[in-house]
């Protein structure tokens, strides 16, 4: 029956014509230039290697910066060429190998409007053109007090009203874990709709201290409270002994927070080194207890980091080789400002030429000052990945829309380091341009690891193509394009389809099964050609369920062989290719199934992920196909 219904969907909402009339929408396709190969064999498992073409083998990868020049008014600055820069490595100057300038889409670009997707159908052929950059949005709720944490949603959904279109934002959460609450999408109410949801509103952080006598409700007990621990002897006894368990609480509380932020700093820089292009991350939080990234301005850059010296180094790597620019925004808004003017002090720390002397002496001199001690972490953190540091603002919804013009408007370099040795020395960076009146910002400095070294513990980057794509909440995979349609199953049920790879710890029963009918442009795969004309592509299917946390919970892998005859070639390449593949999620809870197609023959994906939850029960869609067949034709 389910097979009936889906032959019934399909040739009411032929999924072919709607993967036609998108791929009309999209760019001029690049067609696979395949060449003939009269001594191949039988398709295997293991693509043959393209020796059409010569392979060479870097020794030493190129180091990439993505650079954003800002002019006296804070405005990107365009049009820069090569020459308008100049590049050192630890004092040695380098020679650019590659220049790219990236520019923000000031407005969508005309399209004309796009075709009506069936029920439960979705394509991963974007409808607007795509941003330069990712952008991630931090929502630190384990820093943060509880009522900047409901300002800086509110002006979160005053910002994601503006957002222009084919700005690809994710949101993750910080809590005593790091929590992803919406991936990748362009959709402005889907990312309001992820800061609305009530189960993920402010939260009391349980090691972030809220003073009680900062309660303007109850200032008569907060004064008799504390005339009896200053001025009774027994009270100033009992006070220098609290004080000294609230210091000790304190110092616990401040390292667990250090390290449960460090924990997911990580975290996050494994999922964004996975994922290829600029990202911008926005860190809202109302403190920033720790030293994340090296601080290049001190004579010794680790020399802050105490017991975090090995923590802070991974991450450090990971946000070098990832190309993310940390964006730390004080959510605290306006604060006290005792000693240096903020403003002044941030664009000090950026100047290329570092007295390393003076910047030791005003290091010791902030950390008597807390407020001070927080903002140069955030310039460092900033200064060391190419972002930049807000603090000291009215507006985060300003602070906001200023990042992401930064971020969508940027210039990549990439040159070959003098010295080619992975020595592990941490390598500084200086770029320079003799232009007046404008601002660089860029990440100043890496660490010269081997990146093939098997790393000890975890699994090591860069992830393969087919693992990337099919990371939970990524942006969609568009190298392959496709359409597909998901068909629930009947009922739930309490069997699991063979060959599939469930999590037994997670995956219980009832199940429900779904059916998913891909639509692939096969002008989008590399196909090879044999002498009798046949063109041969192999494929793989691959179906995975996440929870919400995005635990795995099933997975299914299966090949497709491709072997088209030359007249049959040019008819599927008009209407699509058609294949199936079923999987089964837990029937109940919030689950997500992201389904994605690899060409194994030059590793190029397509991927896209739907929530379960969005999706049209078997009952609903055989009645509205019920209804479409007795209306009549228009």
């Amino acid at each position: 029956m389910a097979a009936k219904t889906m032959n019934s969907l399909v040739r009411h909402f032929p999924v072919w014509r709607i993967l036609l009339a998108l791929v009309l929408l999209a760019p001029a396709p690049i067609f696979a230039q395949a060449t003939p190969d009269s001594t191949q064999g039988p398709a295997s498992d293991t693509p043959a290697p393209n020796t059409s073409h010569y392979e060479f083998k870097v020794s030493v990868p190129l180091v990439i910066e993505d650079v954003v020049v800002l002019d006296s008014k804070e405005q990107p600055v365009h049009g820069l060429k090569a020459s308008d820069f100049s590049v050192t490595e630890n004092g040695k100057p380098v020679e650019l190998r590659n220049f790219e300038e990236h520019v923000s889409l000031s407005a969508p670009a005309a399209l004309s409007k796009p075709p009506l997707l069936g029920p439960n159908t979705f394509t991963n052929i974007p409808q607007v053109p795509q941003s330069t950059s990712l952008n991630i949005l931090l929502l630190d709720a384990l820093n943060t007090p509880t009522a900047a944490q409901a300002l800086v949603r509110l002006q979160m959904l005053e910002f994601l009203k503006g957002l222009t279109p084919g700005t690809r934002v994710a949101i993750f959460g910080l809590g005593m874990r790091l929590h992803l609450l919406q991936g990748f999408t362009d959709d402005p109410a889907v990312l309001r709709t992820a800061i609305e949801t009530k189960n993920r509103g402010p939260r009391a952080s349980p090691l972030l201290t809220e003073r009680v006598s900062q309660d303007p409700s109850n200032p008569g007990n907060d004064a008799f409270l504390d005339y009896l621990w200053r001025y009774t002897p027994y009270g100033q006894g009992a006070n220098a002994a609290l004080q000294n368990v609230l210091a000790d609480e304190a110092t616990a509380a401040l390292r667990q927070r250090t390290t449960l932020t460090m924990q997911g700093m990580n975290e996050l820089a494994h999922y964004l080194s996975a994922l290829p292009g600029h990202k911008n991350l926005i860190w809202f939080s109302g403190s920033f207890p720790l030293y994340v990234l090296p601080n290049d301005e001190l004579s010794d850059p680790n020399s802050q980091l105490n017991d975090f010296r090995d923590g802070v180094r991974q991450t450090a790597d990971l946000m070098a080789r990832g190309r993310v620019a940390i964006y730390p925004v004080d959510a605290r808004e306006l604060t006290s400002d005792s000693t240096f003017n903020s403003a002044e002090y941030a664009v000090n720390h950026f100047e290329e030429d570092h007295n390393r002397a003076a910047a030791d002496l005003v290091s010791k001199h902030l950390e008597s000052d807390p407020v001070h001690a927080e903002h140069d972490t955030m310039n460092m953190m900033a200064a060391a990945t190419g972002g930049m540091a807000f603090y000291n603002t009215s507006g985060l919804k300003d602070a906001a829309d200023k990042i992401m013009r930064y971020g969508e408007n940027y210039y990549t370099i990439a040159y070959e380091p003098t010295n080619k040795k992975f020595d592990g020395i941490y390598r500084k960076i200086v770029i320079k341009s003799g232009l007046p009146d404008i601002h660089i910002s860029y990440r100043m400095g890496y660490y010269a690891d081997d990146p093939d070294a098997v790393p000890s513990k975890k699994k090591g980057l860069p992830l393969s193509p087919e693992e990337t794509a099919m990371l939970h909440g990524a942006p969609d995979a568009i190298q392959v394009r496709f359409a597909a349609a998901f068909l629930p199953g009947e009922a739930p049920g309490d069997k699991l389809t063979p060959g599939g790879h469930p999590d037994a710890s997670r995956m219980k029963p009832p199940y429900m099964s779904y059916t998913v009918q891909y639509a692939i442009d096969i002008r989008s795969l590399l196909f090879t050609v044999d002498g009798k004309k046949v063109h041969h592509a192999s494929l793989e299917l691959a179906s995975f369920v996440y929870d919400r946390e995005g635990n795995p919970i099933n997975s299914t892998l299966s090949k497709v062989n491709m072997d088209l005859p030359d007249e049959r070639f040019g008819q599927v390449a008009q209407q699509g290719a058609l294949t199936r593949q079923t999987i089964e999620a837990p029937a109940r809870g919030e689950y997500y199934l992201r389904v994605g197609i690899f060409d194994l023959s030059n590793d190029h994906a397509g991927a896209l992920e739907v929530p379960l939850a969005s999706l049209k029960s078997l009952q609903v869609l055989r009645s509205e196909a019920a209804k479409q067949n007795t209306e009549p034709a228009k």
